[in-house]
């Protein structure tokens, strides 16, 4: 295959770096997502294949021209798919479908980082499903990127009073869940907004702190805390992979799915891609191409 795009995400920094729990062999290519277009087939493969818009396995190695990869384990794409689009399809947006996964129509649920890009995989997602979000942001200037997704309510992580606001916003109904991938204290603040009994789902830590839940929440509101990894979820249902990221793929051709980029790199210009990646202050994934 010949690669047409791969991001840069978070994930990847922490490989890179050897942080990860999961790291790859020495002397591998990075990059964990990509897609490209198929260039030539081996033998027994249907040549059908031949110009295909695909979806990379996981761990393909596609900071890199070229890939050699298994038909089997590769995802045929619509061919009008836009490669920077479609090169971000197999790890956020199937985090988010999985986050808020159980959650009845019309129920309520509260994120952080709202304006990351599992948060606005989740904001879409949930929009379609008949869902309602709480997006919680560290800059007021993302404020409006997540209103025109379809928030329906955005407040800054550090708003006094937030349980008594999210509260009042939601009336009588019930707000079950919290979707965290920031990690420190504002796991605890998203958790007093709850319900007793409800429940937060960790799939990160972006403030690179552990998560922190009070007595007050965990024992006399019952508030449980619960971990997230889509490795995991991947390994444990393989069966399920393909169809979800075929369902993702044609939200994504309708235009009701959108990532955000930051930027578009070459190969060869590498050592500012892993700059912008890496600044705090970016929005949107940033992307390489050969």
């Amino acid at each position: 295959m010949r690669v047409l795009a791969s991001p840069i995400d978070p994930v990847d920094l922490l490989v890179v770096a050897g942080h990860y729990p999961v790291l790859p062999a020495f002397q591998t290519v990075p990059g964990l997502e990509g897609v490209g277009r198929v260039e030539a087939v081996g033998e027994g493969v249907d040549p059908s294949w031949l110009d295909s818009l695909t979806l990379l396995p996981m761990r393909a190695c596609p900071w890199a021209t070229w890939a050699i990869i298994p038909q089997s384990k590769s995802l045929r794409l619509p061919g009008d798919l836009d490669p920077i689009q479609a090169c971000m399809l197999r790890l956020n947006p199937p985090s988010a479908l999985d986050l808020i996964a159980g959650l009845a129509p019309g129920s309520w649920l509260i994120q952080s980082p709202g304006a990351g890009a599992v948060g606005q995989c989740i904001i879409q997602l949930a929009k379609m499903h008949g869902l309602h979000t709480i997006s919680l942001i560290r800059r007021e200037s993302r404020r409006g990127r997540l209103e025109d997704l379809g928030a329906d309510a955005v407040f800054h992580q550090d708003t006094k009073g937030l349980r008594r606001q999210v509260r009042a916003l939601i009336g009588g109904a019930h707000l079950t869940r919290a979707i965290d991938g920031s990690g420190g204290p504002l796991v605890d603040r998203m958790a007093s907004c709850l319900d007793p009994g409800g429940e937060v789902l960790c799939y990160g830590a972006a403030s690179r702190q552990p998560a922190q839940l009070s007595v007050r929440n965990s024992v006399f509101n019952e508030i449980s805390l619960r971990g997230y990894w889509l490795y995991r979820e991947n390994a444990t249902h393989p069966q399920a992979e393909a169809g979800r990221l075929s369902a993702l793929a044609a939200e994504m051709q309708a235009q009701r799915l959108t990532l955000e980029v930051a930027g578009v790199f070459s190969l060869k210009d590498w050592p500012a891609a892993f700059a912008l990646a890496r600044s705090g202050e970016r929005c949107g994934r940033v992307i390489l191409q050969p």
